[in-house]
């Protein structure tokens, strides 16, 4: 049974990857792999319920981690889109490009492309795995889950439309947003996509041996503090007026009161 997931979930990542690097090579912007991350939980969620569809016990549980998805994803891919739009490729991708003197085509589609598909299917294990196993109706972690989601959603949400609107205003070219929920923490968005994951985690208690599925808000959290996120960010933030400040009264990821930096 797990063998056989593997291999379809393996399937569906290579298929639906690689049909996104052909878009890439259409379209000439390496930077289509973030708009089509979000989209890719969707594709794995939905095959999954479908294919367990028959399944009916549990089924409550399996509908809704899949909405919850259903709502992440495209809230994500929909936010990427329009924030890259009309805008030059990502320079992220254009430096890790120039580094390659050989076989880059190769090497995109592996390093840049299936390597997106491997994150995604540890983020989603949990709900993967929630849409074979579940068997049990709704209990008290589904609703803690549910309720955490939701929080998590609201601070994502919040906090980009809140950096949105600052960045549409050409007055603060240049400057930092640390304002709303951005003066609890430098990174609130990525704090509410963490905690969204830790909901879909608490909803996989309901099932036997959930507790292992840890690991996806344990991989998130990795990727976007220490890989792909944070890191990325900070660098290009280095420069803008008042970062220094910025960074030292404010938590990095938690939100928490700022730092009085006058008694440090």
């Amino acid at each position: 049974m797990i063998l056989n997931v593997i291999i379809q979930c393996i399937i569906i990542v290579i298929v639906y990857f690689s049909f996104i690097y052909l878009l890439s090579r259409i379209d000439g912007r390496v930077d289509i792999v973030d708009t089509s991350f979000g989209i890719g939980f969707i594709v794995i969620s939905i095959y999954f319920l479908i294919y367990n569809m028959l399944l009916n016990p549990g089924l409550p549980r399996k509908i809704i981690v899949t909405i919850l998805v259903l709502i992440w994803g495209l809230r994500l891919s929909f936010h990427i889109y329009i924030r890259n739009k009309n805008k030059p490729s990502d320079r992220r991708y254009q430096e890790i490009i120039s580094k390659w003197s050989s076989y880059i085509e190769i090497k995109k589609y592996i390093f840049l492309f299936l390597s997106q598909g491997i994150a995604v299917l540890l983020i989603l294990s949990s709900v993967i795995f929630i849409n074979i196993e579940s068997i049990t109706s709704l209990g008290i972690f589904d609703f803690i889950g549910i309720f955490i989601w939701i929080l998590g959603f609201l601070f994502e949400s919040i906090s980009d439309s809140q950096l949105r609107k600052f960045i549409s205003n050409s007055d603060n070219n240049g400057k930092i947003m640390t304002s709303g929920l951005w003066k609890y923490t430098r990174h609130p968005n990525y704090f509410g996509e963490i905690t969204q994951w830790v909901g879909i985690f608490v909803i996989a208690l309901s099932v036997k041996y959930g507790y292992i599925f840890v690991i996806s808000p344990i991989v998130i959290y990795i990727l976007l503090n220490y890989i792909s996120g944070i890191p990325l960010i900070e660098k290009n933030y280095a420069s803008k007026i008042g970062w220094e400040d910025y960074k030292r009264k404010t938590s990095r990821l938690l939100p928490l009161p700022q730092r009085n930096i006058n008694k440090d």
